[in-house]
């Protein structure tokens, strides 16, 4: 006797019944099923809340008397862990961790540079263009990249990009001749629902370029530091901004910090950028005198043509950070 599937077929004619099915599983599982047939498909593209659970539609907080969110409240998405780690996470971080220690981990972040791509999933049969699941992660309508980094989403994004000139410490120069690119800092703020995609547009264009890089995330929130006599220079422009009341937003506000830094062994010529077959940056030749912000303009420059360059393997090809625009310092 041939075996019928009339009862399977009547279970998925009941879109109640198919959304609590779909509605227990893990968001790994949910992507292979949204391909095993067009009719799931339709169904999980159709769900409102089965596209919140896929990180594809924003959930609103739910706030509590004193108008704050509580830890258990947050979902962070966990392909964030699972695929970037230690790029875009911390590598410690678990989908099991309490709340408070994934909160921890997520605001201490993790320093890393380009080197540490080659630790990621997709990197694992070759770093080459043609590499199965190279091409998987790169396509440009590949569903990571829509996908919020949290839920309820982050909507606020802050780079702040630190550099030095390596001549401004050369002992042979007595620190006091720096007639090249200063020590300095710059600030770039964004508004608007944070997705994977965004994020790794941002961090992996710095990172080719020679930056290293930390993501910290606040999903409540995080005061500006006080003075204290080890801080960092991010943080005492943080408090500088707050000071001249340059900041939009309070220490309740969620948001992401990508914090990145870059020594400089010479003036790069703005107009040629960095080398991506060289991998260093075009040399200035001149005798222009640059000035401090050009250590946050020539990079935040270079990044935004980033369309100019051919494909490599690390980068989607939905790069999109060079058409988002914000406020910078």
């Amino acid at each position: 006797r041939e075996p019928t599937f009339d009862a399977c077929n009547r279970f998925f004619s009941v879109g109640e019944l198919v959304d609590i099915l779909f509605d227990n599983a893990d968001i790994r599982t949910l992507l292979t099923c949204s391909r095993v047939c067009r009719q799931w498909n339709i169904h999980i593209e159709g769900s409102q809340k089965l596209q919140k659970n896929l990180f594809l539609t924003s959930e609103e907080p739910r706030t509590q008397a004193k108008g704050h969110l509580e830890a258990e409240e947050v979902q962070i998405n966990p392909m964030l862990f699972q695929y970037f780690g230690p790029i875009l996470a911390p590598s410690s971080l678990n989908e099991n961790d309490p709340p408070k220690i994934m909160l921890e981990k997520l605001a201490g972040g993790e320093e890393c540079t380009y080197d540490d791509i080659s630790k990621l999933p997709f990197a694992r049969d070759g770093q080459t263009l043609e590499s199965a699941v190279r091409r998987a992660f790169a396509r440009g309508e590949a569903s990571w990249r829509r996908m919020l980094v949290s839920q309820p989403p982050i909507r606020r994004l802050d780079w702040w990009h630190s550099w030095i000139d390596a001549h401004c410490y050369n002992t042979e120069q007595g620190g006091h001749d720096c007639h090249r690119f200063t020590d300095g800092s710059g600030h770039q703020d964004y508004h608007g629902d944070v997705t994977l995609g965004m994020l790794w547009d941002l961090v992996e264009g710095r990172l080719v370029r020679g930056c290293t890089a930390t993501v910290k995330y606040f999903p409540y929130g995080q005061a500006v530091p006080k003075f204290n006599r080890i801080e960092d220079r991010v943080e005492r422009e943080e408090r500088i901004w707050k000071q001249d009341g340059q900041r939009r937003f309070t220490s309740k506000t969620p948001r992401i910090k990508i914090q990145t830094y870059q020594t400089w062994n010479y003036s790069p010529r703005p107009t040629e950028g960095f080398n991506m077959a060289t991998k260093m940056w075009e040399k200035n030749s001149g005798n222009r005198k640059c000035t401090a912000s050009d250590g946050f303009n020539v990079l935040r420059g270079d990044c935004a043509s980033e369309h100019r360059n051919p494909p490599r393997w690390s980068k989607s090809e939905g790069y999109q950070w060079g058409e988002i625009d914000g406020e910078s310092s």
